[in-house]
């Protein structure tokens, strides 16, 4: 089987290509101020949800250590132990 060419329009380009006046010379498409306000509203939003679970997350996990320190007795006053020095005994 020959190679196939994609369908061409009039200016001899695929429908997937721009023209040079549309993108930024590289190659790359400029993009509208619709879409750059969404991708930061987006972005926004994504960042606020992150933040939001993260502190619950956060919360929770504290809860859980200061009720397993409690359990375990570990925020108890320590028993004073008296420090006696050896004694060697005589005979």
């Amino acid at each position: 089987m020959p190679f196939q060419q994609s369908p061409q329009d009039s200016n001899g380009k695929d429908g997937r290509s721009q023209s040079l006046s549309e993108s930024n010379g590289k190659g790359v498409p400029k993009l509208s101020e619709e879409r750059i306000e969404a991708a930061k509203k987006g972005a926004k939003r994504l960042y606020l949800i992150l933040l939001v679970v993260g502190l619950a997350i956060g919360a929770l996990v504290s809860i859980g250590v200061v009720a397993g320190l409690k359990r375990f007795g570990l925020t108890d006053v320590p028993n004073q132990v008296e420090d006696v020095p050896n004694q060697v005994e005589q005979d």
